[in-house]
């Protein structure tokens, strides 16, 4: 494989048995990076290190509900053990349910479910993995949100109202204000936190966002819901530039795909 500029780094991609998640996984790995690969379907993880072993990379596949603390503290101690170090937290797990129902006719239960992985899961990634990058005096911390859960002009972008997604959009901007408090608390340990927005992207989830929120009622979609879907290699591919040296200043941002600056910045990097 060449161009293996990150040779020797270590990185944990969640929601890596698909989409973006699983596309940033094989980019990391072609790009020399050793790679824990976890999500809660075993058989979706384990053909993913498979294919990033027969391309020659070093990775491992760890079944991990990253709502669940217990499970995230042990998939970080896997890795550490397995690898020494963590170098790179690439959050990529979300669950979408409840979709499609006024927040009143939610059940409480269901609601409860999407913040403790969407929410509470960054948490614990961060509280699990990032101790390792602060002694290590490096690490970046990526979490891959929307902006369904955007703040406003605190993050110099919109926020987009979606109705019938209620707890979706409360763990997503919750997410976010998460994450751009946490690169506050990192500055000058050498760890750098970022949030990134990569747009509609053709992926299972996409389907599921669409079809619980309009079924097949195209005419009730905005225009924002049928826009044409990116292919996740492109996201997959800003991801592995946020690991670059070119991108350590970076901390606190909202890094979106459709931001004409990163998109100058990507038509430069040279990916593996």
């Amino acid at each position: 494989m060449r161009n293996r500029f990150l040779e020797g780094k270590v990185a944990i991609v969640t929601g890596g048995g698909r989409g973006i998640g699983a596309a940033t996984a094989a980019a990391l790995a072609r790009a020399g990076a050793m790679v824990t690969v976890a999500a809660r379907t075993e058989e979706e993880i384990e053909a993913v290190v498979h294919q990033i072993g027969e391309a020659g990379g070093s990775a491992l596949a760890v079944p991990t509900d990253i709502g669940d603390g217990e499970q995230v503290l042990a998939m970080v101690e896997r890795t550490v053990e397995a690898f020494g170090r963590i170098d790179f937290l690439i959050n990529c797990a979300a669950i979408l349910e409840p979709l499609g129902r006024p927040a009143w006719e939610v059940t409480p239960e269901a609601w409860r479910r999407t913040i403790d992985v969407d929410l509470v899961g960054p948490f614990l990634l961060a509280h699990a993995a990032v101790p390792h990058m602060v002694r290590q005096r490096t690490g970046r911390v990526l979490n891959v949100s929307s902006e369904v859960g955007g703040i406003g002009d605190a993050y110099g972008a919109l926020a987009l109202t979606v109705p019938r997604a209620s707890a979706y959009s409360a763990a997503r901007a919750g997410a976010n204000s998460f994450i751009r408090v946490l690169s506050a608390e990192l500055l000058g340990t050498g760890v750098t936190a970022n949030m990134v927005w990569p747009g509609v992207v053709e992926t299972r989830s996409l389907h599921e966002f669409r079809s619980g929120l309009f079924g097949e009622d195209r005419s009730r979609m905005s225009s924002r819901w049928q826009l044409p879907a990116e292919d996740p290699a492109g996201p997959a591919r800003m991801l592995v530039w946020l690991c670059s040296p070119a991108t350590a200043h970076l901390t606190g941002q909202v890094v979106r795909w459709n931001d004409p600056l990163v998109q100058g910045q990507l038509a430069f990097f040279r990916a593996p």
